[in-house]
């Protein structure tokens, strides 16, 4: 049975889905900004559809600082996943994981395990709520919840 995470409205984590949204936004934003101060105008950022063709537009080195950050989020993200549904990983097992090899061929091993070993930190104050909602598919949902909620 495929499962997906759904966290509370309350959920409280240094990563919190409000808070990896937010950083998205944030870079998404900074990204429209820079664009405009190198003369590319809302219009032409919109009809691009993606960032990547006007990256030619940014300084020397902020595409890929844009697109790694963005990556980043993406992994705390898959890993909040890995961790809601699967219990008891440690550094290497998420390490090995196969949803985490795309995340370490882009980020590289060392900021992967770094990344690991953060939201394992964050997890350990949290209990997993199993199937608290089934959808009209039969897909079964966790959430989770830290310690300082209760």
């Amino acid at each position: 049975m495929r499962r997906f995470t759904v966290y509370p409205k309350n959920y409280v984590s240094a990563t919190t889905k409000k808070e990896l949204e937010q950083r998205r936004k944030g870079l998404r934003d900074a990204r429209y900004s820079e664009l405009e101060q190198a003369g590319v105008t809302r219009d032409e950022i919109r009809n691009a559809g993606f960032f990547s063709k006007l990256n030619s537009h940014l300084p020397a080195g902020r595409a890929e600082y844009y697109n790694t950050q963005s990556e980043e989020l993406d992994a705390i993200d898959m890993l909040h996943s890995i961790l809601a549904y699967e219990p008891g990983h440690t550094v290497d097992s998420l390490m090995a994981n196969r949803y985490m090899q795309r995340y370490i061929k882009s980020l590289g091993a060392d900021r992967v395990a770094e990344l690991c070993q953060q939201e394992l930190d964050e997890f350990a104050n949290a209990r997993v709520n199993k199937d608290v909602f089934v959808d009209d598919e039969g897909l079964s949902y966790n959430s989770v919840t830290f310690r300082d909620e209760e």
